[in-house]
This record gives C-alpha cells, sequence and structure tokens, in this order.
C-alpha cells in the first residue's frame, strides 16, 4: 500500500478547520499532520514537517494562502479553499492542483483529493471506492 499524503490544513477559520480535517479523516488515503490557523503559523510548521498536500485558505490575516505559495521554493501540492471565487485565476498561475469554494462539500472534496493522487502517479485513471 502506497503511504499517505500528508496533509496540513491551513485556515483562519475554526470551522472550516474542523470540516477539513473530518474530511481528511474520512479518507484512507491521506494522514493529517496538523492544523494552521495562519499562514504564517503554516510557514513555520512546514520548516519542521515533511508535507505532500496544502488545503490552504486564500484570505488570511497578515498574510494570503497565495503569499505563502510564492515564497516557497519547493511548494508540495495546493488546494486553495477560499469563500470567493475571484481568486482561481491566480490559483491556476501558482499550479494549485485545485480550487475549492466554501462550504466545500464531501463530494467535491473528494474530486480535490483524486486530482491531487493523479498528479502523484498513483492513482491516475484509477477510480475510488463507491461509498466511503
Amino acid at each position: 500500500m502506497e503511504s499517505p499524503i500528508r496533509t496540513l490544513i491551513v485556515d483562519d477559520e475554526p470551522t472550516a478547520q474542523e470540516v477539513l480535517a473530518e474530511y481528511v479523516g474520512r479518507h484512507a488515503g491521506l494522514e493529517a499532520v496538523g492544523t494552521c490557523g495562519s499562514a504564517v503559523e503554516a510557514a513555520n510548521t512546514l520548516r519542521d514537517e515533511a508535507v505532500d498536500l496544502l488545503l490552504l485558505d486564500v484570505e488570511m490575516p497578515e498574510m494570503s494562502g497565495m503569499e505563502l505559495v510564492k515564497m516557497m521554493e519547493d511548494p508540495p501540492a495546493v488546494v486553495l479553499v477560499t469563500a470567493s471565487e475571484e481568486y482561481a485565476v491566480e490559483a491556476f498561475e501558482l499550479a494549485a492542483v485545485d480550487y475549492l469554494v466554501k462550504p466545500v462539500r464531501y463530494a467535491r472534496f473528494l474530486e480535490a483529493i483524486n486530482r491531487v493522487e493523479g498528479q502523484s502517479g498513483g492513482a491516475a485513471g484509477a477510480s475510488g471506492p463507491g461509498d466511503g
């Protein structure tokens, strides 16, 4: 079995953190390595933790999710999670794997994770289980 995708959740909204953490916990292919309430906290965590995937909010105080990705030399896969659709073009300029608009439904979350798995090479073209 492949090792799970090490996932860091970065969002300044506790409710969004809880929902994303629940979704990550439901997916056998993901492992939550932590939750950060700001991009600054995430930058510090990323210095110490190996992360394969960032579930990253865009609009946060002090530093946006976009700014965090831009400052990273070799960013992990990024799925942006935001309440606004206005950042979609910039998201794809940053090579984000996907762009989720809050409130995020689990089925849509799974689509994003399938894209991440496809990019990592392991599950490209494979279909997941019917019910989780």
